[in-house]
Parts: structure tokens; C-alpha cells; sequence
């Protein structure tokens, strides 16, 4: 038993250095690397990306992180060796975003973004996500279930700072007992979008008291960008229910306009309008009950869909085929960058995207080097880039830029 536990203790020591050693592959280099020129065939395909940009582009999903301040918020839990797994993840986040000394990590995290933002060779925005607390459904915020907080104020000061960068997307918990009023004091100040994460957030689209948050957002024209599917970037498995789409359907049927984030792209959600006979409701991809509800004619108005992370190497080949061979789906996209996340090294795979044809060998040796250069760059020239091997399409330039319809 002693010779036992040696061994098991030495496995865990041995684990523990090497994803420590890996830490620099999994989260990427920072901050900005070298500043060294792009290639002339990496330059090349960073201009066929923007060439036939006829206004600003625009990234309707940037995250926002911080902490040590009233506004900003980090669960101790994800910094205590005591839970290794949110421990590495938070370092990994912490390395993809360039921040190399929490003292100053709010500082950082903003100064890197914009650095990346300084490098792209066309002006854009980016749309600045608040994240708002767990709460109860009777108005009490639980802050041990509150994964990390990011303030209303905190976004919008940055993006009144900075107009021609950032644009506000505050973030609103129905269950809050001033949520309405909430609402309507951050309309007045001219913010149109509002965040949710339903599976981290604990909210539950479906829940038939939220009617009048809805028709409030549709009478005031602004916009849920929330997320749909699997969540695994937070911890969020007691509500993984929360992110079927097709608890979207009350708020939709009013009218209210919201933005599946990801397009609801990875894991499985009940397909609970398709019981059988004996009221099983089969698992499906949520990406599946994405599509269906963007296929309805009723929500063409109201309903859309960004492709952030879609070509994360966790994702079925389905579903980039699906968006960009659609012609009709293709209209009702957005782009987003879900960042940090295209800075985590791990979380694209260019080998797989060649191996699916959705880009050549030639092109992943050179967004290799754009990724090296500027990891946002490489995000947007890789959704530019590919194309599908069975329809040869590619994704249509005006998901890049402001949407008329929002």
C-alpha cells in the first residue's frame, strides 16, 4: 500500500509539472509577440480578408475579464490549487490574455486588446461584454455560484473612453429585482445589447416569468446575445439545460431579437418537441435545434446567430458546412471572436480544418504565422479564408460588419 502511494504521488507530481511545462503551448505566447513583419504570403492572405471591406468590421462577442475591484470579480475558487482543474484553466485564460502580473491584470487584459485591435489594417469595433451575477429566483445574487462578474459601469467606461473601439453590451439577470428598471436606465444611456450565459448564470429561458423582460427588450429594440449549447468554459453542468435553444421559443414568439452565440454548436440538448409515443425526447446536437429555429420563417426578423468558436477543434465538421454552404442561414449571421478564447494555442487546430478541406495546407502554414503575430487576426482571416470543399462557398463579407436587422 505505502509503495502505492508513492507511485500514485509521483503520477500527480509528474502530471502537475507537465501541464505546468505546457502552459506556454496550451495558452499561447503573449502579449503581442515580437513585432516582427508578416510574410509576404501571410501578409497576402491578411489583405484578401479585408480587401472587399466596404465599411468598419465589427465583433459582436469580446470578453471582458478582471478582478480586485467592485466591478470586477473572479470566484476564489477558480484561483485555489484546491480545484486543479479551474486552477489550470484560469492560469491558461490568464496566459492567452497577456497578463503577466495579476497586480495589474485589469490593465493588461484592456492594453493587449488593444494592441491587437492597433494591428488590424482596417478599422473596427468590438462589442464589449459585461457578465452579470448568479442569482436565485427570488432576487438574491449567490456569489459562490458566480463563476466571475464584470460590471454594467465597468464596460460602459471603457467604451466611453474609447467610442471608436468598443461598443457596450451590459448584462442584465432577469431574476434581479430591479431588472426592468435596470434595463430601461441603461437604454436611456443609448446601450442596445445585453449578455446572458443561461448555464452559468442560472436563468432559465424558458421560465414563463420573464415575459415582461422579454417585451420590455422587443419595445425598446435592443438585443440578447446569449448563449446556446453545451458551456464549458465556465463551470455551468447543475444548469447545462439552460442552454437548449429551444427554450428561446417564448422570448422569439413575442419578438424579442437575440443572437445564439456559437450558434449553439457543441453538445446535446433534449429534443423535447419530438417525444416519442411513450414521451421520450431524443438527445440531439444543440447545433441541430440551432438550425431549426433559424429555418422558421416566423423568427427571420428577430432570430440570429454568431459564429464565434465554431472552428474550435471541439466542434463537428457539420457545423461550419452547414453555416457557410446555407445561403439563407448566411444572412442571418454575425461575427464574434468569443475572445480570449482564439488565443488559447489548444483551441484551434488548423490540421483538423485541412484534413475537413476547409482549407488548404498552404493557408494553415501561413494563419500558423498570423496566429503567431495577432491571435485576433488570425480568428478573422480564418472565417474569411475557408470555404467548404463540397459547395465552395465562403463565408459572405457582410457577416463582418454591423448587421441592418440589429
Amino acid at each position: 500500500m505505502k509503495k502505492f502511494s508513492i507511485i500514485s504521488f509521483g503520477i500527480v507530481i509528474f502530471a502537475c509539472v507537465t501541464l505546468f511545462l505546457l502552459l506556454p503551448i496550451l495558452g499561447g505566447k503573449h502579449p503581442i509577440y515580437s513585432g516582427k513583419a508578416l510574410s509576404k504570403e501571410a501578409q497576402s492572405l491578411v489583405d484578401a480578408a479585408f480587401k472587399d471591406l466596404p465599411e468598419e468590421w465589427l465583433d459582436y462577442h469580446v470578453h471582458v475579464v478582471g478582478m480586485g475591484t467592485e466591478d470586477l470579480f473572479v470566484n476564489p475558487k477558480m484561483q485555489s490549487l484546491w480545484n486543479p482543474y479551474q486552477y489550470y484553466r484560469y492560469l491558461v485564460y490568464l496566459r492567452a490574455s497577456g497578463i503577466t502580473d495579476i497586480s495589474k491584470a485589469n490593465e493588461q487584459y484592456i492594453a493587449r486588446l488593444k494592441a491587437l485591435r492597433a494591428q488590424f489594417p482596417k478599422p473596427g469595433k468590438m462589442h464589449l461584454l459585461a457578465f452579470d451575477k448568479f442569482y436565485e429566483r427570488n432576487g438574491d445574487a449567490n456569489i459562490d455560484e458566480t463563476e466571475f462578474y464584470v460590471s454594467n459601469d465597468y464596460v460602459y467606461k471603457l467604451a466611453q473612453r474609447d467610442p471608436s473601439l468598443f461598443v457596450p453590451v451590459i448584462s442584465v439577470h432577469p431574476y434581479r429585482k430591479d431588472a426592468l428598471e435596470a434595463i430601461k436606465a441603461w437604454h436611456q444611456k443609448g446601450v442596445r445589447f445585453i449578455k446572458w450565459l443561461p448555464n452559468a448564470m442560472g436563468m432559465d429561458p424558458m421560465d414563463e416569468n420573464l415575459e415582461a423582460f422579454y417585451r420590455l427588450v422587443k419595445d425598446l429594440d435592443m438585443v440578447i446575445l446569449t448563449h446556446v449549447g453545451e458551456e464549458i468554459a465556465v463551470d455551468a453542468e447543475a444548469h447545462q439545460a439552460y442552454g437548449n435553444p429551444l427554450r428561446w421559443r417564448n422570448a422569439l414568439s413575442i419578438g424579442t431579437k437575440v443572437i445564439f452565440a456559437h450558434a449553439g454548436s457543441l453538445g446535446t440538448c433534449e429534443d423535447f418537441e419530438s417525444r416519442d409515443s411513450s414521451g421520450v425526447s431524443p438527445e440531439v446536437d444543440c447545433f441541430d435545434l440551432t438550425v431549426r429555429l433559424l429555418k422558421e420563417d416566423k423568427y427571420r426578423n428577430n432570430l440570429f446567430a454568431d459564429i464565434s468558436s465554431i472552428t474550435s477543434f471541439n466542434r463537428k465538421e457539420k457545423v461550419i458546412e452547414t453555416l457557410v454552404s446555407g445561403e439563407d442561414l448566411q444572412t442571418r449571421l454575425v461575427n464574434g471572436s468569443d475572445y480570449p478564447i482564439p488565443a488559447i494555442n489548444a483551441m484551434v487546430s488548423t490540421y483538423q480544418l485541412v484534413s475537413r478541406g476547409f482549407i488548404s495546407q498552404e493557408q494553415a502554414k501561413y494563419l500558423k504565422e498570423i496566429y503567431y503575430y495577432n491571435p485576433l487576426i488570425f480568428d478573422f482571416v480564418l472565417k474569411r479564408t475557408l470555404s467548404s470543399p463540397q459547395s465552395a462557398k465562403n463565408f459572405d463579407v457582410k457577416i463582418f460588419l454591423n448587421h441592418e436587422a440589429l
